[in-house]
């Protein structure tokens, strides 16, 4: 089976509001992780975790809706997809207290999409 998506982030100009439309319409538990950065979690049995974040003016969009991809080399991943016609936006970084990475890429539609190693 090929690399599936397994994290998704959701940001807005007003991450409050955010909070409170996905936490009423379909039920997700979401708790704060950091300023202005906060886990939405489906359920565990039966959906992956995110984030709800507040985007900001140096941001290049007001609101943004991203999808992780895990990837086994995300070096080799990236390369793929420039010569395929996508630009990396984030080059990889390591996440803090964890032993993965993630990086940015935007595909040659213009959607953002992240991957995780």
């Amino acid at each position: 089976m090929g690399n599936p998506v397994i994290h998704f982030e959701i940001g807005g100009k007003d991450v409050k509001e955010l909070i409170d439309f996905y936490s009423s319409v379909f039920e997700w538990s979401v708790l704060p992780l950091a300023d202005q950065l906060y886990i939405a979690d489906p359920a565990l049995d039966k959906g992956i975790q995110g984030h709800l974040f507040q985007t900001t003016e140096e941001m290049e969009a007001a609101n943004l809706v991203i999808i992780y991809i895990q990837v086994d080399d995300i070096h080799a991943s990236l390369k793929m997809v420039e010569s395929l016609g996508g630009k990396v936006i984030k080059q990889p970084q390591a996440i803090p207290g964890n032993a993965s990475f993630f990086a940015i890429f935007q595909d040659p539609s213009g959607n953002y999409i992240g991957l995780l190693q």
